[in-house]
């Protein structure tokens, strides 16, 4: 029953689920009573058996917030093999931080337990976010995307700050109920520290809130939301020429003298690519090839639509690749083309085209684990065949090292195209924003996940990002929601689902950097240095007490 509690309390709490933001503050304690009676009981009551009603929580957690991945396929196979592996996958691992407290609590003292929990679990998430299985959709610290007026203070702790507050509040709130039952009165002392550490964030970011003011550098953009259902028009019905116009004919009916930018979502432009034989016998490519992307008929008709918008630079979300030389070396991810001897690599990319002739290219590098991305392809490249079919985009994709910016030195601008997934890491987005970043464009195609709550989540946590950076944003959603976001994490003109739409609006430009922009996730890398130290003393007394 604790463990019921604690996983549908965290449920509830989380964005687009329950929005019941304040049940964070208190759905952890249910796991301290499970923990706590385990540390006092006898010695036949195993640690290990502790870990089973740990586990039957965060499953529960992690079903109630994320059951939706099962939406991304029509197969019913690949509907639950994708679900339940991430499901109980990311459960287990979330174990591993509350087993590693136990152990502390137990081998070096109750004091030191507890703050290793904090320690052990703000590492749990940074780790999470920076290996082949990253899954970092329920850090604790993106439980506040929708009441950004109480984090506002983010722009100096980014989300592990969120997470920081929220173990601390639990923990010092177990510790007054604790106490209360053991003498039976609450203890003044620990309860005044508990209203401390829970009101002064929040009191503190309202302030921030109420007297933020952006620095007006206005820059209009004009978002198209085609509405192209994935499953049954973006690949198999209609064209992608069809496509095209449809996005041309829809940023028709906003653009402005004033317009700078045309949004285009995830994944817009799908041409076939192909390779053949010239009369000469030489290869040549055809579609969106970045070998020669002047090539590609959607490029080709992007030129001359903006022959007339000539003050206008088209920002779209593209499926490309690049073809190796029979001799080239060539990374990983890359696949046979047969039976020519060739290989290529294929991209979600972003590709920036104005009428000064420049084509600015980003590719996504932050994947989609099991869609875009199969782990560790240097040891497991054969898994590559089971990866999850989402339009031709499947496999291990191609990424790059670099944190190029969309630069318009016309405008003295600079942006950055974050595509998907990509906008939920904080200090992933601080690289393109010391690279001089001043606005932030998020693309994305969240028509997969259909009417769920995930692509609600996902635009709940672009909200931080603007918090984190002071970034405005511009969200271009294929399917919706489309919107933009200011400096403060406020939505404005949001779109509505699964219908076709046009947006026009002005965006602040900012070229100032926050504190968490420069040093980014300063708790985490602290987290892990004293995880370490406390996990090495643990691991210490452990042994001398075995001898």
């Amino acid at each position: 029953m604790l463990a019921l509690v604690s996983g549908v309390a965290l449920a509830l709490a989380w964005p687009a689920i329950g929005d019941l933001t304040p049940f964070v503050f208190f759905a952890l304690i249910p796991l301290f009573i499970i923990e706590d009676h385990y540390y006092r009981g006898r010695e036949v009551l195993s640690s290990r058996g502790m870990l089973k009603y740990l586990y039957l929580a965060f499953v529960i957690w992690n079903v109630l917030t994320t059951w939706w991945i099962s939406c991304v396929s029509e197969s019913l196979t690949t509907k639950i093999f994708a679900s339940s592996t991430a499901i109980l996958c990311n459960s287990m691992f979330m174990v591993i931080p509350w087993y590693l407290f136990h152990l502390t609590r137990k081998k070096v003292g109750s004091k030191e337990g507890y703050f290793g929990l904090v320690f052990y679990w703000i590492s749990f998430e940074y780790l999470h976010m920076q290996w082949d299985l990253s899954w970092p959709w329920l850090t604790l610290g993106n439980i506040f995307a929708n009441n950004v007026e109480w984090v506002q203070w983010y722009d100096h702790s980014g989300v592990f700050g969120g997470t920081l507050w929220v173990l601390c509040v639990n923990i010092l709130a177990f510790k007054v109920i604790n106490t209360s039952w053991k003498i039976r009165k609450i203890p003044k002392a620990i309860t005044a520290i508990l209203l401390i550490v829970l009101l002064v964030p929040i009191l503190t970011s309202k302030i921030k809130y109420s007297n933020y003011a952006e620095e007006k550098e206005p820059v209009e953009v004009v978002i198209v939301q085609p509405n192209i259902d994935p499953y049954n028009e973006k690949f198999d019905g209609l064209t992608p020429e069809e496509q095209l116009e449809r996005m041309l004919d829809l940023a028709e009916e906003k653009i402005s003298p004033k317009t700078k930018f045309v949004l285009f979502p995830e994944t817009a432009l799908q041409e076939m690519s192909n390779v053949y034989l010239d009369r000469n016998g030489e290869l040549g490519i055809r579609g969106l090839w970045e070998n020669d992307l002047e090539a590609s008929r959607s490029v080709i008709r992007i030129r001359e639509w903006l022959k007339q918008y000539d003050h206008v630079k088209i920002i779209t979300g593209m499926a490309s690749a690049y073809l190796y030389g029979e001799d080239d070396e060539f990374p990983p991810t890359a696949r046979p083309l047969k039976p020519s001897g060739h290989h290529f690599e294929s991209y979600n990319a972003a590709m920036q085209l104005g009428a000064d002739g420049n084509i600015l290219v980003h590719h996504k590098s932050k994947l989609v684990v099991g869609v875009e991305l199969m782990p560790f392809a240097g040891l497991l490249s054969g898994l590559d065949a089971i990866a999850i079919d989402l339009g031709g985009i499947s496999g291990s994709l191609g990424r790059q090292d670099t944190r190029n910016n969309f630069d318009s030195p016309e405008w003295e601008l600079s942006v950055t195209p974050a595509i998907c997934y990509e906008s939920i890491y904080g200090e992933y987005i601080a690289e393109y924003v010391k690279n001089g970043s001043q606005l932030l464009f998020i693309i994305t195609n969240d028509g997969w996940w259909q009417d769920t709550p995930g692509y609600k989540q996902h635009l709940a946590y672009g909200r931080l990002r603007a918090i984190e950076h002071r970034r405005s944003i511009a969200r271009c959603a294929n399917t919706g929601i489309s919107c933009f976001i200011d400096q403060r994490g406020d939505v404005h003109q949001k779109t509505e689902w699964w219908v076709p739409a046009t947006l026009s609006g002005e965006l602040n430009a900012n070229d100032h950097f926050t504190f968490y922009t420069r040093h980014g996730d300063q708790i985490a890398r602290a987290s892990i240095f004293f995880a370490a130290l406390l996990l090495l003393f643990t691991l210490v007394k452990h042994i001398r007490n075995r001898t």
